[in-house]
């Protein structure tokens, strides 16, 4: 129950609330409500959406809203129904040089943007951390000659929803919006096996090839190489 006193003042007419049982509203409620001093009327507060949970295998892709280097906005809802290939970007790591210069990169998303696949680009690295910025990353997509949008993710925001924790690495979203795959590309860091004695096995591209035909992910996930991405601390 809430009470409500009015009085006047030097400063003008006050509203003050007084609330017995405060606390019981605010736990079960989320938030006291707000009184209108022109009407006297309450207004009542909306809570806010809680945040987005962290991305999980075979659960629904987490939603995002970046900056494109393209200018505008992306939103990974606006692709429903799509396949999309979420991959984190750092232009200046010695990794993603090569991955998109000689690598499986060189023409991985041309060939699966053929097929209908989105393929997004996210660069989470902070303001002034290596590879960041708009302006390098514009140069950047002109360098490598890449088709597909680069979003900034200055906050990190996106980058650790998706748990990205090294440049090159992917995540990969069927038909109906769950996450499927989310890892290295392969198993050849700068073309050299990573363990010796071990088949070289191209982990994404087994993925989008599996999710392209209705078959199951032979991988869920799979280890990453590459640059740390450049979160900001």
């Amino acid at each position: 129950m809430w009470v409500y006193y009015k009085r006047a003042s030097m400063h003008g007419r006050f509203t003050f609330l007084v609330g017995i049982g405060l606390a019981l509203c605010l736990t079960s409620c989320g938030a006291a409500p707000v009184i209108d001093d022109d009407v006297g009327e309450e207004i009542p507060l909306v809570k806010p959406p809680p945040p987005p949970l962290p991305a999980s295998i075979g659960q629904p892709a987490p939603d995002f809203d970046l900056r494109s280097v393209d200018g505008g906005r992306v939103q990974l809802s606006q692709y429903a129904g799509r396949v999309v290939v979420l991959e984190w970007f750092n232009p200046d790591c010695p990794f993603v040089k090569w991955a998109h210069g000689h690598g499986p990169l060189q023409s991985m998303a041309a060939n699966y943007r053929a097929l209908g696949v989105v393929w997004l680009a996210i660069n989470s690295s902070a303001e002034g951390l290596q590879g960041a910025g708009m302006a390098r990353n514009r140069k950047a997509k002109q360098g490598f000659g890449l088709a597909h949008p680069i979003l900034l993710d200055p906050e990190g925001r996106t980058g650790r929803l998706y748990s990205a924790r090294r440049t090159p690495q992917a995540a990969v979203i069927n038909r109906r919006g769950l996450l499927v795959y989310n890892g290295g590309i392969d198993n050849l860091p700068m073309g050299e096996m990573a363990r010796p004695g071990e088949k070289p096995t191209p982990y994404l591209d087994n993925a989008i090839s599996a999710v392209l035909a209705g078959q199951p992910v032979p991988l869920h996930s799979a280890p990453t190489w590459g640059c740390s991405v450049k979160y900001r601390r």
